[in-house]
């Protein structure tokens, strides 16, 4: 049986009558990155803009369906941004946009196909993410990455005051949490309190958690869950 995939919530089998005639390439997407070239010496140095920075890649796939389901549903659902998961890795989801035309054109009596253009970032990631969280409530706590770069996690801490947190070596020192909770999107690289911006005061490198175990600590009792957001190639 062709593969099939799941875009915005929908299957695209069970519910638009969709299979994955050629799948999707599984691409090591490009560090991002200068070339300098030094006078006076051979060749050219590659400088990294920094490490676990990729560039999203242009991919494609085609699907194929037989030629009496209705078009129009299917082109309306085949457009914008979000992730998607494709059978043949079910675990895992990338995030697309889907970019350019989706012709459908007839192949033969019974079969329509049609190619699906797409920009893609360059990580996957678990499809439950919620489920991977982790909460630290003692004074030290491990983990271990199971992906294959560093992840910029999301971090709750509830309460505990003062405190300095270090996770995988990098410490965080916040002042003045006292009972709030706040959000750390290492990502986003923001600290939020509620629905606005946390105007308390901190110190340090937003963390990166590296690829296999590693240790969690505070100096505090605060409440501490992570969300790893971890991702693979």
């Amino acid at each position: 049986m062709m593969p099939w995939f799941v875009w915005k919530g929908q299957n695209s089998l069970s519910d638009y009558g969709l299979w994955i005639k050629s799948l999707p390439k599984r691409v090591k997407a490009e560090e991002r990155n200068d070339e300098v070239i030094i006078p006076g010496r051979a060749g050219s140095v590659i400088l990294l803009e920094g490490d676990d920075i990729f560039n999203s890649y242009s991919d494609e796939m085609v699907v194929i369906a037989r030629d009496d389901i209705s078009i129009d549903p299917v082109v309306e659902w085949l457009r914008g941004s979000g992730d998607m998961v494709i059978s043949t890795d079910i675990e895992k989801a990338r995030e697309v946009r889907i970019v350019g035309e989706v012709k459908f054109a007839r192949v033969n009596n019974c079969w329509m196909e049609a190619t699906i253009p797409m920009v893609c970032q360059p990580f996957r990631k678990a499809v439950y993410e919620s489920g991977e969280s982790v909460t630290v409530t003692g004074s030290s706590g491990t983990m271990a990455n199971p992906g294959d770069v560093a992840s910029k996690p999301l971090v709750t801490i509830a309460g505990g005051g003062n405190n300095t947190i270090t996770i995988a070596g990098q410490a965080m020192t916040f002042t003045g949490v006292s009972t709030d909770t706040i959000v750390v999107d290492c990502d986003a690289q923001i600290i939020t309190k509620g629905s606005g911006i946390w105007t308390g005061t901190f110190s340090g490198d937003f963390w990166k958690l590296p690829k296999g175990s590693f240790s969690i600590a505070q100096t505090s009792n605060a409440s501490i869950t992570i969300q790893p957001r971890w991702r693979w190639m």
